[in-house]
């Protein structure tokens, strides 16, 4: 994440213009660098994240409705041996929590991989409720770019899933990429084929859920705290935001 190379506002709104040509790969800061760019405009003095934010709503009453529309759900085959698509049929949840238990390390010096591990410890969160899988792969293959679900999380009392983007603790993308990124792959996946998945399980007809999980009092909380823009956008997306708070999970 940087300060930016002191551009003024129009030639961030240029570059994301560029940029919304291809809306699935909008997020990716290898493409869209300016994403991450957390510096203000040289004319202006915005924030440039604030400067993105008012553009994309000028795209659209229901930016919901926009990117739904834009951005392509990848396909996957059904696998004729479990009749599942997205479910992973391997992953055994307490092994990998025991494996992430063994480094001895805390949720603060793990990394993402290790940090989704370390949560599939039966505790119940408020809003999502338990996490029960990880590394979720939204495509059948890599060759397309698509990355993959790092948490999903049931609430027993709502009967709701919850896709779940984690951020590590030293994590410097800024809030504005992570939100779109968790927005593309909700738009990518087929949400009720990944609810038949886990129905025998955990049973939902509500929509799926998306949440973005990062540590209290780092960049991204931060950011979320100065800009009502930033606001605005989890709100019009639907996106909750938690705070990870020493070994709990709590509302931002």
């Amino acid at each position: 994440m940087g300060k930016g190379k002191n551009y003024n506002r129009n030639e961030i709104i240029d570059r994301l213009k560029t940029g919304l040509k291809t809306p699935s790969t909008l997020y990716k800061p290898s493409e869209n660098e300016y994403i991450n760019y957390t510096g203000k405009t040289k004319d202006t003095k915005e924030l440039y994240y604030d400067v993105i934010i008012r553009h994309l709503f000028s795209l659209s009453d229901n930016l919901d409705e926009y990117f739904r529309g834009k951005i392509k759900k990848i396909s996957r085959k059904m696998r004729e041996r479990d009749n599942k698509v997205y479910r992973v049929a391997d992953h055994d949840l307490k092994k990998a929590n025991q494996e992430a238990v063994k480094t001895e390390k805390t949720l603060q010096q793990m990394g993402e991989r290790m940090l989704a591990k370390a949560l599939l410890n039966n505790k119940t969160y408020p809003i999502i409720g338990k996490m029960i899988d990880y590394e979720i792969p939204i495509n059948d293959e890599n060759c397309d770019g698509a990355g993959s679900i790092d948490l999903l999380a049931y609430n027993s009392s709502t009967k709701t899933l919850s896709i779940i983007e984690l951020k590590k603790f030293d994590n410097k993308e800024t809030l504005l990429r992570t939100i779109l990124e968790i927005n593309t792959y909700y738009c990518q996946i087929d949400t009720e084929q990944l609810k038949l998945d886990y129905m025998d399980k955990y049973p939902t007809n509500e929509n799926i859920k998306k949440v973005i999980l990062v540590f209290k009092g780092q960049s991204q909380h931060t950011q979320y705290c100065i800009s009502t823009f930033v606001q605005y956008l989890a709100k019009e997306l639907q996106v909750t935001i938690l705070l990870i708070d020493e070994e709990e999970i709590v509302k931002i």
